[in-house]
């Protein structure tokens, strides 16, 4: 970069109108907050509670916390006008899809932790799902898309605890699709809640 073309953008940044003078939110804007947050923590706590009443790996705690970190991140990208006081719009270009895009990444890492190998079968591939699925709630919670993310919970819930289960009970298995109390080749026994 040339001297000139080094003032000729300092001076364009000069003149630019800056978009946020203070970090002091509006009550407006923190109400907006304070429901995007507690959106996103019924969904994960509704959707945990689920997991943690069928005993799986992953229950209350862990939905509660991916599915409100993602809508507090996504608050992040919402309000950087007001974490960049002063300084002129057109200096900050920041892409929401990014931020969405790396919680998804890093969330896929913490459902690969619950996916394991027992005996013959694979196990926690339908909690790692649930997991990915609240953090794609909390991330439409914390850009403020209620209804998607209302709708998504519901049939997150009705596909974890509706027909599947139901299926299974008729047919006496257990919710892996086993028969309650088959041994398994490593000996243990399933004695889990289902």
């Amino acid at each position: 970069m040339t001297k000139a073309s080094r003032r000729d953008a300092a001076e364009d940044l000069q003149g630019a109108t800056p978009h946020a003078t203070s970090r002091e939110l509006t009550m407006e804007q923190e109400y907006t907050m304070a429901i995007h947050l507690l959106g996103a923590l019924g969904a994960g706590a509704l959707i945990g509670l689920e997991r943690s009443f069928h005993g799986r790996p992953a229950g209350f705690r862990t939905h509660t916390l991916v599915c409100v970190t993602s809508s507090l991140l996504m608050l992040v990208t919402l309000y950087q006008s007001e974490w960049l006081p002063g300084v002129p719009l057109e200096t900050v270009k920041m892409d929401p899809t990014r931020m969405a895009q790396g919680i998804m990444t890093g969330i896929g890492f913490l459902g690969a932790g619950v996916i394991y190998k027992e005996g013959a079968s694979v196990r926690g591939l339908t909690t790692a799902a649930s997991i990915w699925l609240t953090a794609a709630i909390g991330i439409l919670f914390g850009i403020g898309f209620y209804f998607p993310a209302v709708l998504a919970t519901a049939f997150a819930l009705g596909r974890l605890a509706g027909p599947a289960r139901l299926f299974h009970r008729e047919h006496g298995l257990s919710g892996d699709g086993r028969r309650p109390g088959v041994r398994i080749p490593d000996g243990d026994s399933d004695d889990r809640p289902h």
